[in-house]
């Protein structure tokens, strides 16, 4: 468990989070990058 301080609305909270997978394999991560790209693409038409 990682525990982090996140601020919401200027509200603090402490929340733990579970890593549930520690490797990402190369693909994987290209995969991700392309579909967070296509995402701020569309969000800026």
């Amino acid at each position: 468990m990682r525990k982090f301080k996140v601020k919401v609305n200027g509200k603090e909270y402490e929340v733990e989070i579970e890593e549930i997978k520690a490797e990402v394999s190369t693909s994987e991560e290209k995969t991700e990058d392309k579909k967070e790209e296509a995402k701020t693409e569309d969000d800026n038409k």
